[in-house]
């Protein structure tokens, strides 16, 4: 694919609903030729933000697609208490605001969605029932169910705790030597100061609710859907994103599982085939 230089202009966006400032980049090929219909928008996920996917939005942009990108609220630096929520549906109410904004100032009709992780959950949420403004869906490594540190808490007493501590702090919940194999990335994870390093027990439990319902979004998807998964992934359930795409009700949709990445697909050494496979279904 040759090269192509890209435009970056960053900004923000005030939702209504949750009154939050969410502070997004768009990127977009400077060529005048191009023509492609697309716009992406790309949610990141948990304690992370939208600057860690600048590799691969370079490659979406060579294909004349616009791509936006913002940091959730409480992430990143978009206003809210750091890494709180106080209803998971907040994620998806200002997903739906920004798509709103999107659409009208990218003048494109076709939206791609793409998440990673929680990004790909709250992706999930909106599509399952908006099915109508969304023309396709990208998965990378989503949270549809619970493989690590986490997976062990019992709803009931996680539900108690939160409600008498919601703004008691989980620190280090997330093991970065469990995102990539890749030393030089882990290194700038471990330093990047917009990555968070400990969530609320609110947002733990919100969290913990979200994925429970997961698997019965699959059925009312019905938009070509595509999962890429990391095989040794310590993280999050393998086998609830198998079902998630077994599940989801659409004829054009594929699966693939790279068996020796960890949950960071596009953060691993291998990270240039993971984009390239991602570049041909869009």
């Amino acid at each position: 694919m040759p090269s192509t230089k890209v435009h970056k202009e960053f900004n923000s966006f005030k939702t209504t609903k949750t009154n939050t400032r969410l502070m997004y980049h768009k990127t977009q090929e400077t060529s005048s030729s191009q023509t492609a219909n697309q716009v992406l928008i790309i949610l990141h996920g948990i304690l992370e933000h939208s600057l860690n996917y600048n590799k691969l939005i370079e490659k979406v942009c060579q294909k004349g697609i616009t791509v936006y990108a913002f940091d959730l609220q409480g992430h990143g630096k978009s206003s809210g208490k750091r890494a709180h929520i106080e209803k998971f549906s907040h994620f998806v109410d200002d997903l739906d605001e920004f798509i709103k904004f999107v659409l009208k100032d990218s003048k494109k009709r076709q939206l791609i969605l793409l998440g990673h992780s929680m990004g790909g959950l709250i992706a999930s949420y909106y599509t399952a029932n908006n099915a109508n403004k969304v023309s396709k869906l990208v998965l990378l490594s989503p949270c549809l169910g619970f493989k690590a540190s986490w997976s062990h808490l019992a709803e009931k007493p996680l539900e108690i705790f939160s409600s008498f501590f919601p703004n008691f702090y989980f620190k280090n919940i997330i093991n970065i030597k469990h995102l990539t194999h890749d030393k030089k990335m882990l290194d700038h994870i471990a330093n990047d100061p917009l990555r968070q390093k400990q969530l609320t027990a609110k947002f733990l439990y919100e969290f913990h609710l979200a994925v429970k319902d997961s698997l019965a979004l699959a059925e009312k998807i019905t938009v070509p859907t595509h999962i890429f998964q990391a095989g040794h992934d310590p993280l999050v359930s393998i086998s609830k994103s198998k079902l998630f795409y077994a599940y989801v009700n659409n004829q054009e949709k594929s699966y693939t599982e790279y068996p020796k990445l960890y949950h960071e697909i596009i953060n691993e050494k291998e990270r240039s085939h993971v984009i390239k496979d991602i570049i041909e279904i869009l």
